[in-house]
């Protein structure tokens, strides 16, 4: 009867363990660091000059290392935030009710003061599921 109630506190404890472990997995997808980076002219984001996937429940928030100054701007007609100049003292943003299923290319970036030629190639595409 022991060994039965052992196995039985060892199972519940597993199973205690992994929901856990899944639930703070879980809560680490919904945000997403954009991370900019500059390289004569051509910028990338998150090692790519192409358009990021986010989700509406997602956090957006932006990067360009150690205290490196930059500015990414959506223009104003076509802006997933309720902001559409990002630099690095805006908060993390959340994408605005009615952004899902669209792509929002930026209309500008600077990193370190320095203008990015390609600012078009990249955005975020917004997908409505979670």
């Amino acid at each position: 009867m022991r060994i039965r109630a052992s196995r039985l506190a060892v199972a519940v404890v597993a199973g205690f363990l992994i929901c856990l472990g899944g639930y703070q997995h879980a809560s680490a997808q919904n945000s997403v660091v954009i991370t900019l980076s500059y390289n004569g002219g051509t910028c990338q984001q998150n090692g790519a000059s192409a358009v990021i996937n986010v989700t509406t429940s997602q956090s957006v928030s932006y990067t360009a290392g150690n205290s490196v100054p930059f500015q990414v701007s959506f223009s104003s007609s076509s802006c997933p935030f309720a902001t559409c100049t990002i630099s690095g003292s805006t908060p993390a943003q959340t994408p605005q009710s009615g952004t899902g299923g669209n792509t929002y290319n930026y209309n500008g970036m600077t990193i370190n003061g320095q203008q990015c030629n390609n600012p078009g190639s990249m955005g975020i595409h917004i997908n409505s599921g979670p």
